[in-house]
C-alpha cells in the first residue's frame, strides 16, 4: 500500500511541477511550404507559371469513381505529389497525356490516379484548382 501512494504523491509532484513551471510552450513557425523541391534552386518560391500554365491554374487531380460495387458513387481528389509532397499543384500535359506536379516538374504516373477504395481507374478525369 505504501508503495502506491509514494507512486501517486510522485506522480501528483511532478504534475505540480511542470504546471506551475509558468513557461508557455514556444511555437516553432512553419516552414514555407511553397518551396520547390526539384528543377528550382533551393529556397526560391514556385513561379507564377510555367509552360504556359498559370499557378492559379493547378489543382487537385479529381474524377468521380461510379459503377464500383464497393461504394457509392463519389468524387476522388488526389491532392499530394507522391515525388515532393506539395499540396493541389497538379495541371494536365495534353502532349504527354499525364498530370504534372508544377512545383517538381515530375509528371505523375497515371497507375497512380485510381480511386483508393476500389482501385478502378477513372474514366474522365480533371483538376479541380483550390486556394493554396
Amino acid at each position: 500500500m505504501k508503495i502506491k501512494s509514494l507512486v501517486g504523491a510522485l506522480v501528483l509532484g511532478s504534475l505540480a511541477a511542470c504546471a506551475s513551471h509558468g513557461e508557455q510552450p514556444e511555437i516553432v513557425p512553419k516552414p514555407h511550404t511553397k518551396i520547390a523541391k526539384a528543377s528550382i534552386l533551393p529556397s526560391k518560391d514556385i513561379p507564377s507559371e510555367r509552360d504556359g500554365i498559370p499557378a492559379d491554374q493547378t489543382g487537385a487531380i479529381m474524377f468521380v469513381c461510379s459503377g464500383s460495387e464497393k461504394h457509392e458513387d463519389k468524387e476522388v481528389f488526389i491532392s499530394k505529389c507522391p515525388s515532393c509532397g506539395e499540396l493541389n499543384y497538379f495541371y494536365w500535359n495534353s502532349h504527354n497525356s499525364e498530370f504534372v506536379c508544377f512545383a517538381c516538374t515530375k509528371a505523375i504516373d497515371n497507375a497512380v490516379v485510381k480511386c483508393p477504395e476500389c482501385g478502378r481507374p477513372p474514366r474522365i478525369v480533371r483538376t479541380r484548382p483550390q486556394a493554396k
